[in-house]
């Protein structure tokens, strides 16, 4: 582990993790207000095609959930290296106190807004316990057990998501730090310079991955429900689903933004004020777009899903538009 306190992060970097982190306040906040809570009608019994989607359903879920686990722990991972090999104890503590007071108020949110508009109401009213209160003892449970389970499923995948997103954005934010005392080579600022810009770029992708893990899991138990609703309403319901899924992507991709173009901005000015070195390698100069593409990998990986709900958002238009 590191002893030399030889970086620093200014105030002004610090804040920078405060807008991120605000987006999810705020799309929680958004979600309440607008929630809808009508009663969605379902199947009375499920036919033999049913159960099987039913089945196939259960499997894509945890799949989806294990990937987010598996990703969370690799960010954490990732996040506790850079902490031991790239900080000393005084900035190693400051960055571990603002994640630390992150994840508390992140916690203590998480169960609050559990408390304003639980999963089982994301779907409309009582969705969640009606589709899984028909599917449980279709496939074999009873009661509330694959309720029950499901809930703490969905708990465990947010609180892992919680944990690897501060971590993505206080890692970004690291990159930051300045080097205490400032070097007296330009060589060695020139490589410091590139290494955070490397760390940054990793935090980004690391992001973006958790964004579309995160849709990935979503967007399979909102799909799982649709089973036991009439094929007619199941398809109504799809609309609902995308939106949702819309919505999940969009506020994730402004948390990604508000850390990343702000972060490889003042590393682009950085750059900039170093003067330039004489027979540097090609991929030397700092001043080059290659952040940009990470910021693009996020619409490139989404595209098949907003590809796929644009003839819903287009049909959905058409109808508000034609009542």
């Amino acid at each position: 582990m590191k002893q030399e306190n030889d970086t620093s992060l200014s105030w002004t970097a610090r804040l920078l993790a405060v807008p991120p982190i605000g987006v999810f306040f705020v799309s929680d906040i958004l979600s309440w207000s607008f929630a809808w809570q009508g009663e969605v009608p379902r199947r009375a019994t499920l036919d033999a095609a049913a159960l099987q989607l039913d089945a196939s359903g259960r499997l894509l879920v945890i799949a989806a959930a294990l990937v987010g686990f598996g990703l969370a722990y690799l960010i954490l991972l990732r996040f506790a290296a850079d902490l031991r090999d790239e900080f000393g104890p005084e900035t190693r503590a400051k960055l571990l106190g603002w994640y630390g007071g992150g994840i508390l108020i992140g916690a203590l949110w998480v169960f609050y807004s559990a408390m304003q508009v639980p999963i089982d109401g994301q779907m409309g009213k009582n969705s969640l316990k009606g589709a899984l209160g028909l599917l449980g003892p279709a496939g074999g449970m009873q009661g509330d057990i694959l309720l029950n389970r499901f809930q703490w499923l969905a708990l465990c995948s947010r609180i892992a998501f919680m944990f690897a997103a501060g971590a993505v954005v206080i890692g970004g934010i690291s990159s930051l730090v300045d080097r205490v005392p400032a070097f007296e080579k330009k060589e060695e600022d020139y490589a410091f310079q590139r290494h955070q810009r490397a760390r940054l770029r990793t935090y980004v992708n690391a992001a973006a991955a958790l964004l579309v893990v995160s849709l990935l899991f979503q967007i399979a138990w909102t799909r799982w429900l649709l089973i036991a609703l009439d094929p007619a309403t199941a398809t109504t319901m799809g609309l609902q689903v995308d939106a949702f899924a819309i919505f999940t992507g969009v506020s994730g991709s402004m948390v990604i933004a508000l850390f990343a173009v702000p972060a490889s901005t003042i590393l682009a000015a950085r750059a900039a004020a170093l003067p330039q070195i004489p027979n540097a390698a090609p991929d030397a100069p700092l001043l080059d777009t290659s952040l940009l593409p990470s910021l693009g990998k996020i619409l490139v990986v989404l595209a098949p899903t907003l590809a796929g709900s644009l003839p819903t958002i287009l049909d959905l238009v058409g109808k508000m538009a034609g009542g």
